[in-house]
């Protein structure tokens, strides 16, 4: 989709309309309905992951129209598989937990290891904070598991995506995944811009969500703003993001001069560039 076939995207109201449905139903009778559906439902799972992959080279990506549609398809794909999540629960997470640890991962299928982590992303307003078993599996493949270096960056960029999703999770449980987040965050931010651009976002979601925790780690990460910030284009949503995870991580210093110390490796060339603009004119 949308190269070859442009008919998938049809039957997407009718799953929300059907798992709908069945939270209609009283007990004993959801039940029934539940379990009876969960075999076509895992089988809808596979199908979405399958036709949500990304094109695998730029030849096979199509005209600008055709990327926008697969766009938008994504976006429909992701959100059926929360409809996917209302039947079968914790058995998609132990599915998903599976294609990421499968040993027979390898540089033919990146499309297939992103279009988990981005059917992984859409869960997260499905999953609680208080879930705990599978969750904490699911982010440690996504953190020290996958061989990012290996792939094209469009992986890097959708495993920040996720993390930056479950933010808040990850502010309920800090220790040990806040640390190793921003690791994977920060290795987002230097990689070009098709994965510093979801990287700022999630480091903004992680800093907003995670601020009573930021203290031990924020000077690396403000050393690792103050690097890109040059880098940035003017203007750009992307700057944007990393002055506001800059001064949250200031703020938790615990020092004035710390503070000052990274308001000037921050705001400095921020001002630099605002007088070469005001000079050129």
């Amino acid at each position: 989709y949308p190269i070859e076939e442009r008919q998938s995207n049809i039957p997407f109201g009718f799953w929300y309309s059907l798992q709908e449905a069945i939270l209609t139903l009283d007990q004993p009778q959801e039940s029934r309905a539940r379990n009876a559906l969960k075999p076509i439902y895992a089988r809808l799972t596979q199908a979405l992951l399958r036709k949500a992959t990304l094109p695998s080279c730029p030849d096979e990506a199509g005209d600008a129209d055709e990327r926008e549609l697969l766009r938008c398809y994504r976006q429909d794909a992701a959100d059926t598989m929360t409809y996917c999540y209302n039947v079968l629960g914790d058995d998609l997470l132990i599915l998903l937990g599976q294609r990421l640890s499968s040993p027979q991962i390898d540089n033919q299928t990146w499309t297939d290891i992103e279009s988990t982590l981005h059917a992984f992303q859409a869960l997260c307003d499905c999953i609680g904070t208080q879930e705990t078993q599978y969750i904490p599996a699911i982010i440690d493949l996504i953190l020290s598991h996958i061989p990012y270096l290996n792939y094209p960056r469009e992986v890097l960029a959708t495993a920040c995506a996720s993390i930056g999703a479950y933010a808040e999770w990850i502010g309920e449980y800090p220790d040990p995944w806040l640390e190793r987040s921003l690791q994977l965050v920060t290795l987002g931010l230097t990689q070009g811009s098709v994965a510093s651009t979801p990287a700022s976002l999630a480091l903004k979601d992680l800093c907003r969500e995670c601020a009573p925790h930021l203290a031990p780690l924020a000077p690396t990460i403000l050393d690792t703003i103050s690097r890109m910030l040059p880098t940035v284009p003017s203007g750009a949503g992307e700057g944007l993001r990393l002055m506001f995870s800059a001064g949250k991580l200031m703020n938790s210093l615990s020092s004035t001069d710390e503070q000052l110390r990274y308001l000037d490796s921050t705001i400095g060339p921020c001002v630099v560039r605002l007088r070469e603009l005001l000079q050129s004119q």
